[in-house]
């Protein structure tokens, strides 16, 4: 069975589109807004608007800090606190601040907020009884100056440095916008590099035809195929490895823009100006995913797949794929800019030669899923349920099932694809229980997901002798039992330990499935603020801890339900 991609295309493989003069005219079509720079050192970025990362788009700027932390973090503008959020994933601490002319900025990855914030957050955290918060202020609660201090500098949350996570938001909307458009500037005058090119057999799904390499020469904004491309298929797209620099970072970036010219019309086009949450995770419809899961970078289609909902392209006619079923020579220049206006050009010749023409050795599947289109497969043992934005282009889809001699696994191995297909949103699965298994086993039971080398846990819900539970991520689902409860390891502190106001308790949990519920420290029963950096948690002592000897209890419950507690004997003086 061959797979082609006839029915995703339009009929008429015309070439037509908007031409280079008009594109540079509509770029760059936002006002300047009088923010100033968030630190009080020259801006120098560790990451820019619009790079690839995993399963996202990088929705701001990261701005380091000269490998430092606590540095002063200033509002840009005149505004209000509106929105406080910590957690140990992702921003870490952060702060968003509202200004009178619509935007939000946000600020992330910091130590610690400002005095009156800070007292009013550990307030907030200790009448919630939770360190992780995410809450909103009204405009009079904590008015800021442009200018003014809000915060220090850090390394909080998911980031890998100090810096800090720079965003620019629409108020109403929470559209994310590119700040490099917003009237922050670094100096460049470099242009990107375009480090690899390649093409793609369009006659076939993005899941079933690989990259081609193009060879080609050149560097400083200007390249060139080393020869005419002659390819064996009259249906191809390109896609492209591309970065940019700044002339005062020695971090390499993402690009703002790139443009496909065939023949001297425009026929795609994708620039970086704004995404929102939802649309971020469509970066693996703009990317090759398996070759970055299998570990050879980030190669940008030139195309559009037919779940791209996206809203970055423009000027595209049939998706950006070209056709050649003419023979002739097709002349075709990719541009590639940053978001300063630096421009890159690529120019190659290509041509179909029918001579050549093969068919590729594809993967078929009698389970066909076409993207935007909701479905359900199930083997005897398992059902998995997605959503129309599940997928990207069409898939052969492979589910099988493999009985386990593992004595750990309550179930078969469903083998839901592979790690190296993208998938949008969460999918629903329910794996059945094997024959025997006794339902306190079952209430110790996790769903756990095998990707790509990654394991994936999720508590899911009993359902008659299923277990059904949630992931975004394809590969080998089982379910596995977990009796063990997680360990607590004081690092700093054991039973008869004196502390003092400047002292801190810090202990380490570790647990066999690394997957943890909650984490909580009392004294004498009343709740302590322990802060999570990771797997580790630290009590700064605060008023909370009366002075005198004192009971404190540490309670930990993992994903599947086990609890552990230890309780220590700790004299303040």
């Amino acid at each position: 069975m061959k797979l082609h991609l006839s029915k995703y295309l339009l009929l008429s493989l015309c070439i037509g589109g908007f031409s280079t003069n008009q594109i540079k005219a509509q770029s760059n079509d936002f006002g300047n807004i009088p923010y100033q720079n968030p630190l009080n050192i020259p801006i120098q970025l560790a990451a820019n608007f619009g790079e690839i990362r995993t399963n996202h788009y990088h929705m701001g700027l990261d701005i380091r800090t000269q490998q430092r932390e606590n540095l002063p973090v200033v509002s840009v503008a005149d505004g209000y606190i509106s929105r406080v959020y910590i957690s140990p994933y992702g921003y870490g601490n952060m702060l968003m601040v509202t200004h009178p002319n619509g935007y939000t900025t946000l600020y992330g990855h910091l130590n610690s907020y400002m005095p009156d914030l800070a007292a009013y957050v550990t307030g907030k955290q200790y009448k919630d009884k939770s360190w992780q918060q995410d809450f909103t202020l009204p405009p009079s609660a904590f008015p800021v100056k442009k200018g003014q201090q809000i915060a220090l500098s850090g390394n909080t949350g998911g980031s890998q440095g100090p810096h800090v996570h720079f965003e620019v938001r629409d108020t109403k909307t929470g559209m994310h916008y590119n700040p490099m458009l917003k009237g922050f500037t670094v100096p460049d005058n470099i242009p990107p590099n375009i480090q690899a090119f390649y093409w793609y057999d369009k006659r076939y799904s993005a899941y079933q035809s690989g990259p081609n390499t193009i060879g080609i020469l050149g560097g400083n904004g200007q390249y060139k195929a080393k020869t005419v491309l002659k390819v064996g298929t009259p249906l191809i797209g390109f896609g492209l490895r591309a970065e940019d620099k700044t002339s005062n970072s020695p971090f390499y970036f993402g690009i703002y823009k790139a443009q496909l010219i065939a023949d001297g019309k425009q026929i795609f086009q994708f620039t970086l100006n704004d995404f929102d949450n939802e649309q971020s995770r469509y970066v693996n419809a703009g990317i090759d995913y398996k070759r970055k899961m299998s570990g050879g970078g980030n190669i940008q289609y030139l195309y559009k797949l037919p779940g791209n909902q996206l809203n970055i392209f423009g000027g595209t006619v049939n998706n950006g794929i070209l056709s050649l079923s003419d023979t002739n020579v097709h002349h075709i220049i990719v541009n590639v800019f940053d978001a300063e206006g630096h421009e890159t050009n690529l120019n190659l010749e290509v041509q179909f030669d029918p001579e050549m023409h093969t068919d590729e050795n594809i993967v078929t599947s009698d389970k066909m899923i076409e993207p935007n289109r909701p479905g359900r497969f199930s083997t005897p043992h398992a059902d998995f349920i997605y959503s129309e934005k599940a997928f990207y282009d069409i898939l052969p889809f492979q589910m099988k099932e493999a009985a386990s001699t593992n004595t750990a696994q309550l179930s078969s191995t469903i083998q839901v694809e592979s790690g190296l297909i993208p998938i949008h949103d969460f999918y629903t699965i329910g794996v059945a229980f094997n024959n025997g298994v006794p339902d306190n086993f079952k209430q110790n039971s996790l769903l756990k997901l095998l990707s790509k080398n990654a394991v994936y846990y999720a508590k899911g819900q009993i359902s008659g002798n299923r277990l059904i539970g949630k992931f975004n991520r394809l590969g080998n689902v089982s379910i596995v039992l977990d009796t063990i409860a997680p360990k607590i390891i004081p690092i700093n502190f054991k039973n008869q330990t004196v502390i003092s106001s400047n002292s801190q308790l810090r202990f380490r949990v570790t647990d066999n499935y690394g997957e943890l519920d909650s984490v909580e420290g009392f004294v004498d029963g009343d709740w302590l603020l322990f802060v999570q950096r990771s797997n580790t948690f630290t009590y700064k002592v605060d008023d909370h801890f009366p002075m005198g000897e004192h009971l404190l209890k540490i309670r930990v419950k993992d994903l599947a339900g086990n609890v552990k507690e230890e309780t220590y004997s700790i004299i303040r003086k």
